[in-house]
């Protein structure tokens, strides 16, 4: 399972990557603050490089469900300098906690997209309403007038 480009993509997460200001792993683990665009966009991204990485693929089944539960946690409350200490070690910790990261961010992408949508629903409703409003005064006005044409008209 752990081919070289896979020990490659988790020993990039505990590098700094300059566009991000931050180590993948610390990207990974930071939680969303609200349900704003922003951070439904970068929720978005982080399960696109999760993605990228074949995280949602990685067969960690072999440890039982505890272990990977353990391990993951392990990697969410560690540094990366304290996993790059472990050297050889870390290797469980990273794909345990990549896998399971996959599906916490789908998880975590489908609740903020519904949440914004939630939102949203309201204020959608009140400008649908107020559309409405408008369109059946301008629908009464103009029945007014054609009434007073017709009116002139036949007089």
């Amino acid at each position: 399972m752990l081919t070289e480009e896979v020990r490659a993509d988790l020993e990039r997460m505990l590098v700094v990557d300059a566009g991000l200001g931050m180590t993948r792993l610390e990207w990974l683990v930071a939680p969303a603050w609200d349900a704003s665009v922003t951070w439904v966009k970068n929720a978005i991204d982080k399960l696109a490089w999760l993605r990228a990485i074949d995280a949602h693929q990685m067969d960690v089944s072999v440890l039982p469900n505890e272990r990977r539960r353990f391990l993951a946690q392990v990697a969410r409350r560690s540094t990366n300098q304290g996993l790059e200490r472990r050297r050889e070690r870390k290797f469980p910790i990273l794909p345990a906690f990549v896998a399971q990261a996959a599906v916490d961010q789908l998880d975590e992408v489908v609740a903020l997209f519904d949440q914004a949508v939630s939102a949203r629903e309201p204020r959608a409703k009140s400008e649908t309403d107020e559309a409405l409003i408008e369109r059946a005064k301008r629908g009464e006005a103009r029945q007014l007038l054609m009434g007073v044409a017709l009116s002139q008209g036949l007089g």
